[in-house]
């Protein structure tokens, strides 16, 4: 009995010792947070529609460190998609597949309202799309322009009546934007009334040189009014007009949308990553090649900073320094602000035996950026050196 008492309180001391050591290394630990930011809301007073309207928007990571401008991503029924529209961006942009760029995201009032051309009975606010162009032209995007880094060419995507709302647009002032993305687009809408509207005015439009991407789903009553409209555009669109129709048949009317902003995306920027091949054929084919996109989308489009130093790395690894030293000039000549350019070229100048020219560029390399370990570790050695 004596031996079963002891056993318990033996029991019962570990059981407190335990219970001990795990709340004090509870009351000792140390939390660390950081709240992760992927945009603001703001509100605007809007005189057209004479209410006030919400925006969400999304800066491309280091806006604030720089003065590079941007495109611009305008989403209709933006409540719904700002969240997995800027992760879409963000993660097409840092693979360097889609250039960084602003999302403005529009959340609803009245969509009914806002996104249809005409009025019908059984939607009694509709027929507002034509009052809300307008706000789009002269008042938000005359803000954005105004109160942001942009670059002028804008992107519009919009799903199902906001489809539609896409279409319309491009179909009655096309440039408000200069891609738009229309997604399960309502062309059923009023008795096909777009579909009718597409074939007279595509007639009299002997140039349009825009971008148009279309999806739709496993959506049955969609299907047949979107392929008619196919083939309206087939026989009527202007040659100059870039347009794509993909059917996705394992998407329905509500998950195709993150798979066609996705779609959409890549597919405008088709011709926008710069490859290995691309970069060992030397920085004359790179600049040719952002020539040409700039010639597609209608600004000039600069050699990144990032390219020209893959170029420069590539000279270094095959020991043609003197090339790698214009390539990295050429970046400073563009980037004067961009460090790692200093760093290399100071690197360059190390293995030719120019200390000073060396030291002078490592030094600025660090005045840049103070926290850059290896530059600093270079720079040591060289002023070590007898």
């Amino acid at each position: 009995m004596q031996d079963k008492a002891r056993k318990y309180r033996l029991l019962g001391l570990i059981f407190f010792l335990l219970n001990f050591f795990l709340l004090q290394n509870h009351s000792y630990a140390q939390v660390y947070s950081q709240d992760f930011v992927i945009g603001k809301a703001i509100k605007i007073r809007s005189q057209v529609l004479n209410e006030e309207r919400s925006l969400l928007i999304y800066l491309p990571d280091g806006y604030n460190k720089t003065q590079i401008k941007y495109p611009v991503l305008y989403v209709l029924d933006g409540d719904g998609h700002f969240h997995h529209v800027t992760g879409i961006v963000q993660f097409l942009s840092t693979r360097k597949l889609i250039p960084p760029m602003i999302v403005i995201a529009i959340p609803n009032i009245d969509r009914n309202r806002d996104f249809t051309p005409t009025q019908t009975k059984r939607r009694p606010t509709s027929g507002g799309a034509d009052k809300f162009i307008k706000f789009l032209n002269d008042e938000l995007i005359s803000y954005v322009d105004k109160n942001y880094r942009t670059y002028p060419y804008r992107i519009l995507v919009g799903h199902s009546l906001g489809g539609l709302f896409s279409l319309y647009t491009l179909l009655t002032t096309p440039d408000t934007f200069n891609a738009y993305i229309a997604i399960s687009p309502g062309i059923g809408y009023d008795n096909e009334y777009l579909i009718k509207e597409y074939v007279t005015i595509l007639e009299n439009m002997p140039t349009l040189k825009k971008f148009l991407f279309m999806t739709l789903g496993n959506e049955s009553s969609y299907i047949p009014r979107l392929e008619a409209f196919c083939k309206t555009l087939e026989d009527k669109a202007p040659k100059d007009l870039e347009w794509k129709y993909t059917y996705m048949e394992k998407e329905d009317h509500y998950s195709i949308v993150h798979r066609s902003v996705y779609n959409g995306l890549e597919s405008l920027y088709s011709t926008w990553k710069v490859t290995n091949n691309l970069i060992e054929s030397g920085i004359e084919a790179i600049q040719e090649h952002y020539k040409a996109l700039s010639e597609r989308f209608g600004y000039e489009i600069p050699v990144p900073a990032l390219v020209y130093n893959l170029v420069g790395y590539r000279l270094i690894q095959a020991k043609d320094i003197d090339k790698a030293i214009r390539i990295f000039r050429l970046c400073i000549e563009a980037y004067p602000e961009y460090w790692y350019a200093y760093s290399n070229l100071g690197y360059c100048f190390m293995v030719k035996g120019n200390k000073e020219l060396a030291v002078e560029n490592l030094e600025k390399a660090l005045k840049l950026n103070p926290n850059d370990k290896l530059t600093a570790q270079r720079l040591k050695k060289l002023k070590e050196e007898k």
